[in-house]
């Protein structure tokens, strides 16, 4: 139980983080999705329902604070987490290559999907920004490897620190 509660600790700092850099480092006008790189990690290493469960909920805070159809990214996130949580343990998730290349492949399909659904329910919605969708996956293929440095880092303290809360 301590666990996901950091977990869920987890999940909204990375929220902030997040709007933080969509505030003072934009780059061409994009920001790295933080959320979705977290999915990707959390599905790489807990699995398919985990995956699934951390999917869902990132993407509903994500469509609760959004302006975008509501439960969009609770269906991509959780569609996310069950596609990459099936190849937990398959994949050696700790080489930079294998990180972000699944992170690119997953946030182009994730953005591709996102306005495909927006055209067909926003008819007047704006077009496919291609300049958009590189710079995105650019600057988040940069951000992949120090986020899941930084996850693995945090996971491991976090269940070392509940494991001996667990014994008390």
């Amino acid at each position: 139980m301590i666990y996901l509660f950091f977990i869920f600790f987890t999940l909204v700092s990375t929220l902030i983080i997040q709007s933080i850099f969509s505030m003072y480092f934009p780059l061409f006008g994009t920001v790295p999705e933080l959320v979705l790189i977290s999915v990707v990690y959390f599905s790489l290493k807990e699995g398919v329902v985990f995956g699934e469960f951390y999917g869902f909920v990132a993407g509903l805070i994500l469509d609760i604070f959004s302006l975008q159809i509501f439960g969009l990214r609770a269906f991509l996130f959780t569609f996310i987490g069950f596609s990459v949580g099936k190849y937990s343990h398959k994949l050696d998730e700790s080489k930079i290559k294998v990180q972000v290349l699944i992170n690119s492949i997953v946030l182009i399909a994730c953005i591709l999907i996102a306005r495909f659904v927006s055209l067909i329910f926003i008819p007047y919605s704006t077009a496919l920004n291609i300049t958009g969708l590189f710079w995105t996956v650019i600057y988040s293929c940069i951000i992949v490897p120090f986020e899941f440095t930084i996850l693995e880092f945090w996971v491991k303290k976090i269940k070392k620190w509940s494991g001996k809360a667990n014994l008390i």
